[in-house]
Order: structure tokens, then sequence, then C-alpha cells
């Protein structure tokens, strides 16, 4: 199963990720820790049961597994993440940026 991600790194489009076997499907809404280069990010899960990407080209896309599941239930509701991704769309930004503003914000420590 794949699932679209986005990652709050600015102008970055929808990333799109391998559940591995072993962890359970994701929820659009949901939290889940990803690899990007040599990073690992907490992005929000989109959209799942998507296509995997093509190159211009058109040969297949390397796709990487998620790292982990970080959340049971979707931390953002269906209507906020839809709504994030319109913001995205129409203020030319990346839909990592858009859901980041609307995430609660966490208690300082």
């Amino acid at each position: 199963m794949l699932v679209s991600v986005a990652v709050p790194v600015p102008s970055l489009d929808l990333l799109t990720y391998r559940v591995p076997e072993g962890l359970s499907e994701p929820r659009p809404g949901a939290r889940v820790l990803v690899p990007l280069g040599a990073r690992r990010l907490t992005g929000v899960v989109v959209e799942t049961n998507v296509r995997a990407p093509e190159s211009a080209s058109g040969a297949g896309v390397a796709i990487k597994d998620l790292l982990d599941i970080l959340d049971d239930e979707p931390m953002l509701p269906p209507a906020v993440v839809e709504l994030a991704a319109w913001v995205a769309e129409y203020y030319a930004c990346g839909a990592g940026e858009a859901l980041s503003a609307a995430m609660p914000q966490m208690p300082p420590a």
C-alpha cells in the first residue's frame, strides 16, 4: 500500500511512501515518521491507496518505506486535511507548510 505524505519542507509537494509489512494502514490526518534524504521527519498522511508516481521518462520511481506510524487515530480531522490541501494549492505553498499551520501547538517543556 502506498500513501501520500506532507512533510514540513517549504514548497515541497506531497511525497509517496510505502507502508511496510507489520505496520497498520495509517489514516489521513495521522502523523508518520518518514525518511527524507539523510533526515527523518514527521509528516502527515494526506491520502491512502495512491498510485506509484512515474518519472518524466515514464520509468518507475524508487519508493521508500514509512519508518513508523505515530498516531493510532488521526491527529487532524479529514476536513482540516482537505482544507490544508486546498490552501497549499491556492497559495502555491507546500502541503507540509499548510498542514504545519493547522497542527496544534505543543506546550512549552
